[in-house]
């Protein structure tokens, strides 16, 4: 009868006599494997460097960003796909909305009723979406970028309607003085960033 030909591994050929040995081992493999991790980690954060490729022979990339959400967002995951955008050297970003979350003051106007988000100032806000375009328009210094309103955003006229409505004399001029100091064009300098910003 054949015996069996079972691969034979480092730790088996070390047998199990010898502690030390095996602890050794355990040891050079457990930092081998941490430097392999390492090195893993690496490639995925730094990635390939961005490629000049031309442009008028490739085809177009489109690169779709949805609901960073201000104050609230989720700068690992951001983090990551701005890389990623870096990477990809796309000719079009798509905003889809949501990069200001308007939580707070601007919260009663949540088409799904009054939701009490008090963790952040309107300003925290604001200042965190701007970062946001910054680091893309740093990132994707070539691609044409578009910002689509989101319900979030949709709040602020909302709010400043309301406002004018309730406390002014003559509404539709009042809504429009508030706007124009706080609609998400205007705080987040679309005008001047050359971002086209287009309302729901």
């Amino acid at each position: 009868m054949a015996k069996s030909s079972k691969p034979t591994t480092t730790l088996d050929a070390l047998g199990d006599d010898n502690p030390a040995t095996l602890k050794a081992e355990i040891a050079r493999l457990t930092a081998e494997l941490e430097a392999a991790r390492t090195a893993s980690r690496k490639d995925f954060v730094d990635g390939p460097k961005r490629r000049r490729v031309n442009r008028a022979t490739r085809e177009r990339i489109r690169f779709i960003i949805p609901d960073t959400h201000g104050a609230l967002v989720d700068k690992p995951a951001l983090g990551a796909a701005l890389d990623d955008l870096a990477r990809l050297d796309a000719d079009e970003v798509v905003l889809l909305g949501d990069h200001l979350e308007c939580g707070g003051f601007l919260a009663q106007h949540h088409t799904l009723g009054y939701v009490a988000q008090s963790d952040y100032t309107f300003s925290d806000d604001i200042e965190a979406a701007n970062q946001f375009l910054d680091a893309l328009q740093e990132r994707a210094p070539q691609a044409h970028i578009h910002y689509l309103e989101g319900n979030h955003e949709s709040r602020i006229e909302k709010w400043c309607v309301t406002q004018a409505l309730k406390n002014c004399g003559h509404g539709k001029a009042d809504a429009r003085a508030l706007l124009d100091r706080l609609a998400p064009e205007v705080v987040l300098k679309l005008k001047e960033r050359g971002i086209p910003y287009y309302k729901r």
